[in-house]
C-alpha cells in the first residue's frame, strides 16, 4: 500500500500495487480496511454477486489483517463529485449528466436484478474508469448499507414497519426519510437527486450555504414529488429530467421499474446533441487552478501571532491564490492555512454550489455568518442537549469525527475548533464576532464543568455504590431514566447521517441494529 485515497465512516481506502510488478499500472487495486468488522462482510458479499458485471467493481480479495477486515477491489478512477468539484458552479454538461444517468440506470438494473438495494446513491459513491479509453466507464461502488429488498423467489420482502433510517440525507428518498422500507424506486429517486444537482449545480435544500434539519429536507423533496421543476431554480427543468422524475413518482415498494423507459429520455437527449466528449474528458484549462482533493498528512501551520502563540489555528490567505482555492500540488500546509479541508468521504460527497474554487460545499472559502439560535436555544447549547435539533450538516461532521476518533483524538479536535475560533476572533478576522464568540464560549465553559461534575459522580459511585440511585441518563431525545450499562453515544440520527442508532449489546459493548 502507498498512500490513502478516501474514508469513510469505519473504514479508509488504500492504493496498492504488486511490488513485484514493475509497471505500477498493472496489479494495482483499491484496499478498503475497516477498523472494527462491521461492513466489509456484508459488502464482499453483494461484490461477489456482481462480479465480472458492468458498472461493478471486481472483488479481487477478501480476509483480515491483525483484527481488521479488509477487501480488495479493482482500481476505479475520480468520484463524480470530483469531477464536478472542477466544473464552473459544480454543473456538468446536459450530455454528460445525461450519459452519466444512463449509465448509472443501467448500473441499478444490474444490482436490483441481483436482489439488492444499494441504500446510498450519490456523487461519491459514483467513479469513472481510469486509463486511457476507460473515463467514459462509470462504476458504483460501497456496498455496505445494501440490503436485500426479495427473496430467492424474486418477491419483495414485506417491508418492515419503522425501518431505520439509511443513507445520506441530501440524496435519499422520502420514503427514506419516512421511515418506510427501501426498494428499487428509493436508489432511483436518490438518482434523480444526484443528476438535477450535476445540472442545476446545486440542491435546492442546499443553496445558498442553507442548513436545513432533515425534517425540513423532507418537506422540500415531497414538494418535488408533484413539480420536478423545483430542483431547478437557475434554469428549466430539462425534459429528460422531468420525464424520469414523472415515471419514478409513480413507483410502490418493491415494484418492478421500466429501466428501458426510465433510460429513453436521456437517450434522447443524447441523440438531440449530437456526439460530445464528457466533461471529464476535457482537460482544464492550463491557467486555472485545478481544484483537488487533499491527502497528505501533513501538519497544520502553527504560526506565531500578536495573541503570544496560544492560539494558532487560524485563517490565512495563500499569496497569490484566489480564496479558498486549492491548487494542484498544494501541500496541506497551505491548504489548512487557507482555511480549506480535505474532510473525511463523506464531507467531499457533496462538490461547491457557487464556485470551482472551493473544496466542498461544507467548507466555503468565506465562513458563513453564525445561524441564528434555534428555539431560544444557540448551536452550542443544542449540540449538547438536544442533538436531534442541529442541522443535518453540523450532525453529519460531528458523527463522522466521533466514529472514526478516540476518545482523546475527538476532544483533542474539539480543543483545536475552539483555538481556532478564538484565534480568529482575537485577531480581529471577520465573521468572527467577539461578543457572539464570548457568548458562545462561556456556554462552553459552563457544558464542561457540568461534564466534570457528571464524570466525578459517576467515579464516585463506582467506588462506593449507586446510594440513592443510579445516575439518570439521557437518551437525548429529552427524557431521562436510570440504567446499568456504559453511557450510551448521543444520537444524532435526527440530524441526518448515514449512521446506525446504536444500542446495548453483550458484555457492554455496543451493536448495530440493522
Amino acid at each position: 500500500m502507498t498512500h490513502k485515497i478516501g474514508r469513510g465512516q469505519f473504514a479508509e481506502v488504500y492504493y496498492a500495487r504488486d511490488r513485484a510488478s514493475d509497471d505500477a499500472t498493472l496489479n494495482a487495486c483499491a484496499i478498503k480496511i475497516e477498523s472494527a468488522p462491521r461492513t466489509c462482510a456484508r459488502e464482499a458479499k453483494v461484490m461477489r454477486a456482481l462480479h465480472g458485471k458492468k458498472h461493478f467493481c471486481k472483488l479481487l480479495s477478501e480476509s483480515s489483517h491483525e483484527g481488521k477486515p479488509y477487501i480488495a477491489m479493482e482500481l476505479v478512477g475520480e468520484t463524480v463529485a470530483e469531477a464536478r468539484s472542477r466544473r464552473a458552479n459544480g454543473r456538468l454538461s446536459l450530455a454528460t449528466a445525461s450519459a452519466l444517468a444512463i449509465a448509472m440506470i443501467e448500473a441499478l438494473e444490474t444490482l436490483h436484478n441481483e436482489g439488492y438495494v444499494h441504500r446510498d446513491i450519490k456523487p461519491g459513491n459514483v467513479c469513472v474508469g481510469v486509463g486511457d479509453g476507460a473515463e467514459r466507464e462509470v462504476y458504483l461502488i460501497d456496498f455496505g448499507l445494501a440490503r436485500k429488498f426479495v427473496d430467492d423467489d424474486g418477491n419483495a420482502i414485506p417491508e418492515r414497519k419503522d425501518a431505520t433510517f439509511r443513507g445520506t440525507t441530501t440524496y435519499a428518498s422520502v420514503y427514506a426519510h419516512e421511515g418506510k422500507e427501501q426498494s428499487a424506486r428509493d436508489d432511483l429517486f436518490s438518482t434523480l437527486y444526484v443528476i438535477a444537482e450535476a445540472i442545476e449545480g446545486v440542491l435546492p435544500w442546499k443553496a445558498e450555504g442553507a442548513t436545513l434539519s432533515k425534517p425540513e429536507i423532507a418537506e422540500m423533496k415531497r414538494a418535488c414529488l408533484s413539480a420536478p421543476s423545483r430542483l431547478f431554480t437557475t434554469m428549466e427543468c430539462p425534459e429528460a429530467v422531468d420525464s424520469f422524475a414523472r415515471i419514478i413518482r409513480t413507483l410502490k415498494y418493491g415494484e418492478k421499474p421500466n429501466y428501458a423507459a426510465l433510460k429513453a429520455p436521456f437517450e434522447r437527449a443524447l441523440v438531440d446533441g449530437g456526439p460530445q466528449p464528457l466533461d471529464w474528458e476535457i482537460p482544464a484549462p492550463a491557467s486555472a487552478p485545478v481544484v483537488v482533493p487533499v491527502t497528505s498528512n501533513s501538519p497544520v501551520p502553527m504560526e506565531e501571532g500578536t495573541d503570544g502563540g496560544r492560539y494558532r489555528w487560524r485563517k490565512v490567505p495563500i499569496e497569490g491564490t484566489p480564496t479558498g482555492a486549492v491548487v494542484a500540488g498544494a501541500s496541506y500546509a497551505a491548504v489548512a492555512a487557507n482555511d480549506a479541508s480535505a474532510g473525511t468521504k463523506r464531507q467531499r460527497d457533496e462538490p461547491p454550489r457557487a464556485e470551482a474554487a472551493m473544496v466542498d460545499d461544507r467548507h466555503p472559502a468565506t465562513p458563513p455568518p453564525p445561524p441564528a439560535p434555534t428555539g431560544g436555544k444557540s448551536l452550542v447549547l443544542l449540540a449538547h442537549t438536544s442533538p436531534k435539533l442541529v442541522p443535518a450538516r453540523i450532525a453529519d461532521i460531528v458523527l463522522d469525527v466521533a466514529h472514526n476518533s478516540s476518545w482523546e483524538e475527538n476532544l483533542a479536535i474539539a480543543s483545536g475548533l475552539l483555538s481556532y475560533v478564538v484565534g480568529n476572533t482575537v485577531n480581529g478576522v471577520r465573521d468572527f464576532p467577539s461578543e457572539g464568540v464570548r457568548a458562545s464560549v462561556l456556554e462552553l465553559k459552563d457544558i464542561c464543568f457540568r461534564c466534570v461534575g457528571d464524570i466525578e459522580k459517576y467515579r464516585r459511585e463506582s467506588r462506593e455504590g449507586p446510594g440513592v440511585g443510579p445516575m439518570p441518563r439521557r437518551d437525548f431525545a429529552g427524557r431521562e431514566g436510570p440504567g446499568p450499562g456504559p453511557m450510551p453515544r448521543r444520537d444524532f440520527a435526527g440530524g441526518g447521517a448515514q449512521h446506525a442508532r446504536r444500542g446495548p449489546g453483550g458484555n457492554g459493548k455496543q451493536r448495530r441494529q440493522y
